[in-house]
């Protein structure tokens, strides 16, 4: 007998009586039907008596008597005929897929409606389903179990999440540190969606590490923002601090001197923590701070050799009078 390839294998569903009800190739899914649920899993074959249904083996009578035991059944997965539809996966991420002219256009989420990759696939020829299980199998996500949802539904929530990036214009205000809990305090102001708002972040360092708080006035931040999100606002955050910190050491320099150290500070520092532009821009507020004060310094310069400096009482001084005529001169 030739040795067959168990990729040809059919996998069998029965009813507990071994009755048989439908086969589907391997690889393909199913729709469960529970009273209170209902998804697609995908089925390997293992042999004629065994499948493995999402990550779990199963004898094809064991399976059979789960289904009837909890009052479910399965069918084979009919075709998606919608031009767009949605999945959760697992009661995690979210796959959405659209048909385009090219094929699919297809995103997936985090369980937080955060965007985890998306892309686009040029088979125009496949079905919504094929698309859907070529994706899913890319992503290392094709045992999940398919919850089909709304698509307008996880687009909607998509766009609702606050992200990072809805934070702009960030400003840092001051800091306070508090020694005894090893503990800096920084405000700052920034508009979230278009409002201003005002954040509090607070950085403290413990002995396994250091951790941090993000407070805004209002609605707060902290509860509103996934955790993912967090995290990258607190990096942007940090910047904004060391970049408050350098300029007002720039606006506070009242010398040529004092402004060029503050130009080597930031050569000398490593690990600056701020963007291109950021370091950029600092020392272009540097030179424009220095032309100031060497401007100042040379009208200064030029005034006290005309004799022309003010006094103290910031009035002119008179010109003095000739106490003496020519001789010879009447008036």
């Amino acid at each position: 007998m030739n040795e067959r390839n168990e990729h040809e294998h059919s996998i069998r569903f029965i009813t507990t009586d071994y009755e048989e009800l439908f086969r589907i190739p391997d690889g393909g899914t199913v729709l469960v039907t529970f009273p209170d649920r209902q998804f697609a899993e995908k089925c390997s074959y293992i042999d004629d008596y065994h499948l493995k249904v999402g990550n779990s083996v199963y004898h094809i009578c064991q399976y059979a008597e789960i289904l009837k035991q909890n009052g479910g059944h399965c069918e084979p997965e009919p075709e998606t005929e919608l031009a767009k539809a949605a999945w959760q996966l697992g009661h995690r991420e979210y796959l959405m897929l659209e048909r385009t002219d090219a094929g699919f256009r297809y995103e997936i989420l985090t369980k937080d409606f955060l965007s985890r990759t998306h892309g686009q696939l040029n088979r125009p020829e496949w079905t919504m389903n094929q698309a859907r299980e070529y994706i899913l199998n890319l992503a290392g996500l094709d045992r999940r179990s398919r919850f089909a949802v709304s698509y307008d539904m996880v687009k909607q929530k998509s766009r609702d999440v606050l992200k990072s990036s809805d934070v702009r214009n960030i400003e840092w205000v001051d800091s306070k540190y508090y020694p005894g809990m090893r503990t800096a305090e920084h405000t700052l102001t920034c508009e979230i969606r278009g409002e201003p708002f005002r954040l509090t972040y607070e950085v403290s360092k413990h002995d396994d590490g250091e951790g941090f708080v993000i407070h805004s006035d209002g609605k707060d931040i902290w509860d509103l923002m996934p955790e993912p999100e967090l995290e990258k606002l607190e990096f942007t955050l940090s910047r904004a601090v060391t970049f408050g910190h350098w300029k007002k050491d720039i606006d506070q320099a009242e010398t040529v001197e004092a402004v060029k150290d503050v130009r080597y500070g930031i050569w000398e520092t490593e690990n600056l923590n701020l963007t291109r532009d950021q370091i950029q821009e600092l020392h272009e507020m540097i030179d424009r701070k220095e032309e100031t004060l060497t401007a100042a310094m040379k009208k200064e310069s030029v005034l006290k050799q005309l004799g022309e400096t003010k006094p103290e009482n910031g009035e002119k001084k008179a010109p003095k009078r000739q106490k003496k005529q020519k001789e010879g001169e009447r008036t």
